[in-house]
Formats: structure tokens, C-alpha cells, sequence
């Protein structure tokens, strides 16, 4: 097995991203996590620069544990590894939990189509089925809010999220970093009730973040219900999906040039909707 760590990139041109269509037989290798398989790397057999993840679309396998697979590739095309070489190097390595640990052989399927019907053949279908769209971020949230109404699609991601973020809740007390809140007022004392789910930035607490009127540096305890989200990128923050209902009180404002530093503490997760 070719230790793809020890790789020596090269500077390249072109995508950051291994063509994820490649033409003709694929060679993939399982990605099992607990005994089950969640997806799968293949390759391109006759597109040299072909590589890319097919995941389940049951269980909680994606964002998280894809994320970091997908990641991996993206970093070894960055270093201007081959993608052959690139997933070849990963068979038999072993991810962290939500990843799992990809399979020591490969097999050939005559397309990538062939592989996406094989891991998810519920799914395939659907051309031949009407499907509806997903409810929006948006969406969800003026509906948790009370400001729409709560239709079963809603309730249905609702529940679905609520269930992907009681699986991995945060292990520890973290910090993380609120940028979104435009020109809300804060005082210290204040309680403060999230209706929706909140999206925070894993950021160092001496970061600056540039071009937001106020940041909010929010103490989170362990056990809160968590998701985690990959950077996209390397040099991006990783960005944590926090439960809805979630209350925190205003320990500290202060006012910086251009912006308004805000510090915080979550003191509990109550959901009425």
C-alpha cells in the first residue's frame, strides 16, 4: 500500500477537486464504520485523474464522516498526487469515528452509474418518481419561529435534524463563534432564546472576523446536541450546527472599532416547537 502522506506534491494547475465524473469502469474500495458499509472510494480505470466518494444516503455517515474522506482527496489533489495513487494510498485507512475505515482491496464496477445504484438502489429510481424539494435553512427556521407554518415536510427535516444532532453532542465545553447577527442589541444580563438552530464557526477565540458588525463568542457545555461540518476548504473554520431551543445569557458587550465583541454562555436546550 503507497503511503500517500509521504507523497511529494507538486505545483499544478487546474481544479482543486479530482473529476468526480470520469467516463468508463470504476475501481472502488468500501468504507465500513461499525460493521457497516457507508460508501464507497473509487477511481477512474481508464481517466487518470478520476477519484471521488459515493455515500449511502441512510444514516448519519454524511456530512460528517463523507466530509472528512472527501477532504483527504481534496488535499492530495492540492499536493498534485495522482488520483490513482491517491486512492490507492488510502486503502485500509482508518478515519476517525463518524468515517470510519476504508476497505484494503478494490473492486470493479462497469460505471460510476453502476457503483451509485449499487450503494444506494433506492435512490436511483427517483427519475422515474416526482420528488419535492427539501425545505430551506429558511424555511425550517420561520417555521420554528412561529413566522410560517409547520408543514409535515418541515416536521419531517425537523425531526431528521434533531435526530443527526442527538447522535454526536459535544463532548466537552467549546467555544465557538456567532457572526450572523446583524444589528441585534445585546446587554449583559440579557437571556437570549434561539428559536431555530444555530450555525457557529469553530474559530480561535483571538481570531478577528472581519466585515461582521458584531461577534459573539458563546460558551457551549458538553452534551449539547452537535453536528459537525468540515471545512470545504483548507484554511476554512469548521462550522458546528447547534440545537434548537438553545438559551444563553450576555456575560460581556464590548465595543471594538467597527464592531461589537459579545460574550456568552449557554445555560440550556429547550425545543417547544
Amino acid at each position: 500500500m503507497m503511503d500517500v502522506d509521504g507523497v511529494q506534491g507538486r505545483a499544478i494547475a487546474g481544479p482543486p477537486r479530482y473529476n468526480a465524473a470520469p467516463a468508463g469502469a470504476v475501481k472502488a474500495a468500501a468504507v465500513v464504520r461499525d460493521g457497516a458499509t457507508v460508501g464507497y472510494l473509487y477511481l477512474g480505470v481508464d481517466d487518470d485523474d478520476s477519484a471521488g466518494l459515493v455515500a449511502t444516503r441512510a444514516g448519519d455517515f454524511q456530512p460528517e464522516g463523507s466530509g472528512y474522506w472527501l477532504t483527504r482527496l481534496r488535499d492530495l489533489k492540492q499536493r498534485g498526487v495522482p488520483a490513482s495513487a491517491a486512492i490507492e494510498g488510502l486503502l485500509g485507512v482508518e478515519g476517525p469515528a463518524p468515517a470510519g475505515r476504508v476497505s484494503p482491496t478494490l473492486e470493479e464496477y462497469p460505471s460510476k452509474a453502476d457503483l451509485e445504484r449499487f450503494v444506494n438502489p433506492e435512490s436511483t429510481s427517483s427519475s422515474r418518481r416526482v420528488r419535492t424539494a427539501s425545505p430551506s435553512r429558511d424555511e425550517i427556521d420561520a417555521a420554528l419561529s412561529g413566522k410560517a407554518p409547520m408543514t409535515p415536510p418541515i416536521r419531517d427535516q425537523v425531526a431528521q435534524l434533531d435526530d443527526a444532532l442527538a447522535r454526536k453532542p459535544t463532548p466537552e465545553a467549546i467555544v465557538v463563534t456567532l457572526t450572523d447577527r446583524g444589528d441585534e442589541r445585546f446587554s449583559p444580563g440579557q437571556s437570549i432564546r434561539e428559536s431555530g438552530y444555530l450555525t457557529a464557526r469553530l474559530l480561535p477565540v483571538d481570531r478577528t472576523v472581519p466585515g461582521a458588525r458584531s461577534v459573539v463568542r458563546l460558551r457551549v457545555p458538553p452534551g449539547i446536541p452537535a453536528l459537525f461540518q468540515p471545512p470545504r476548504q483548507q484554511g476554512d473554520s469548521g462550522i458546528l450546527l447547534l440545537a434548537r431551543g438553545i438559551e444563553w445569557v450576555v456575560d460581556d458587550v464590548i465595543d471594538l472599532p467597527g464592531q461589537k465583541a459579545v460574550v456568552g454562555h449557554v445555560i440550556e436546550v429547550s425545543p417547544t416547537r
